[in-house]
């Protein structure tokens, strides 16, 4: 005997028969009087429907309908309808991480304390640093730039954090870039009023034209060329009069007018030298040859220079 689509539809349903819907495509099924409304079991009419997530589904018992939508896994019924059962599934997101967490793979992450991921994904410290603030901090204090113990407090090419640059007329202080000695922040800018004409003295005096400021042995402030003689000085091009001990120690004029010490050097002794600024001054905080030196003004009054000598 051959049944009809529809014939063969409602046996299926009453023998308990799996019926499968086309995805994506809204169906119905009958039960008998009160039937239940779509769900993936049914009461009804007895039968199991088998869905994607993009379908909707309703059955209709008498003069009652009902319907869940499986995308959203709502469902509602009409009158005399049975509310279908909501076991459909929806599209899940990621979870979020909240600041400072880190998305790492499949896991939130601190990076601001896991020495695995410190500061970001993937960055590992080295062994016995931890993590600190998202940096790598060495054992002893400091930061650890690229496996060497910097002091990011003063290092003027790690000032802060690692790789900060400090630009010549600066030092590092505090981890921030200012002014380098003996410049002096005035103005959102770096003067020596030392030797500046334009800028000369604390009261930030402009000296008559022709005049140069300067600081000997015996005057200070807007000084003739001829008193910057008298006093033993050298008048430079900038417009300064220097004393010797001003090119003994001046980075922008280490040794006579104009020689300027780079960012990572120190004027010492009228020479240029490259220094670096120890965690602590011990027997093994300078390395390559440098000596553990006093500097009163720089940095926390000690730092390494070249050459093995502090003079």
């Amino acid at each position: 005997m051959r049944l009809g689509f529809g014939m063969g539809w409602a046996i299926a349903a009453l023998v308990g028969l799996p019926v499968v819907a086309c995805v994506g495509a809204p169906f119905s099924s009958s039960g008998g009087a009160g039937g239940a409304s779509g769900s993936t079991a049914a009461t009804g009419g007895g039968s199991k429907v088998a869905t994607s997530t993009s379908a909707t589904m309703t059955s209709s018992g008498g003069s009652g309908t009902g319907s869940v939508d499986v995308a959203t896994a709502s469902a509602t019924s009409g009158t005399g309808g049975m509310t279908g059962a909501t076991s459909a599934t929806s599209t899940g997101t990621s979870p979020t991480c909240v600041p400072p967490l880190m998305m790492c793979g499949s896991q939130c992450v601190d990076v601001s304390s896991d020495a695995k991921n410190c500061g970001t994904c993937g960055n590992a410290c080295a062994p016995n640093d931890t993590c600190s603030g998202g940096q790598c901090t060495c054992p002893g204090g400091g930061l650890d730039c690229n496996g060497t113990c910097v002091n990011n407090t003063f290092d003027p090419t790690n000032c802060g954090t690692c790789g900060k640059l400090c630009d010549h007329e600066q030092a590092c202080a505090g981890g921030v870039c200012g002014c380098r000695p003996p410049l002096v922040a005035m103005f959102s800018g770096c003067y020596d009023i030392k030797h500046d004409p334009m800028h000369c003295g604390p009261n930030d005096k402009a000296c008559p034209s022709g005049d140069l400021c300067g600081s000997t042995n015996t005057l200070s402030g807007c000084i003739t060329t001829t008193e910057c003689s008298l006093a033993s000085g050298t008048a430079c091009s900038n417009g300064g009069c220097y004393s010797k001990a001003d090119f003994g120690s001046d980075p922008f004029n280490c040794g006579g007018c104009g020689a300027v010490c780079a960012p990572t050097q120190l004027c010492v002794s009228g020479q240029c030298r490259d220094y670096t600024v120890p965690v602590s001054c011990g027997s093994s905080s300078c390395s390559g040859g440098m000596a553990c030196c006093s500097f009163p003004g720089i940095a926390n009054d000690v730092v390494c220079l070249d050459d093995s000598s502090c003079d």
